[in-house]
């Protein structure tokens, strides 16, 4: 493993490829060490989350947050917070069904949820 991966790995958390995205601005960076850290933990939903959300917040193409997205909702269907980013990245593409679909579908399990309901009420 790299320094950098072993560093990810150990804490569980992406503090250094945080790091290196906010602080120096290397997104590249940054997506090598999420990936090589998600190479040793593929199925840790809080990685592969924050991974999106870095992909999605940097505005790169919408294939790999996406898939990034739609795995930790096959995980744990629950995780709203992925709901809501993989519906900002479709309405972003202009697939306002499916964005709607996406937390239509999220809703269904937390229908309570104040965040779900606004990202809801914003698509519509």
């Amino acid at each position: 493993w790299s320094v950098a991966a072993h560093a990810l790995f150990s804490s569980c958390g992406p503090p250094l490829a945080g790091f290196l995205e906010e602080e120096l601005q290397d997104i590249g960076g940054a997506s090598r060490v999420y990936e090589e850290a998600i190479s040793f933990l593929p199925s840790h939903i809080h990685l592969l989350h924050n991974f999106a959300e870095m992909l999605r917040g940097q505005g790169a193409d919408p294939e790999r947050p996406q898939q990034l997205y739609r795995e930790v909702l096959r995980a744990c269907p629950a995780f709203s917070a992925s709901s809501i980013g993989l519906s900002c990245l479709l309405l972003r593409s202009c697939r306002f069904d499916e964005a709607l679909e996406v937390l239509h579908d999220a809703l269904l399990l937390k229908p309570t949820s104040v965040a779900l309901l606004n990202r809801q009420g914003l698509v519509l």
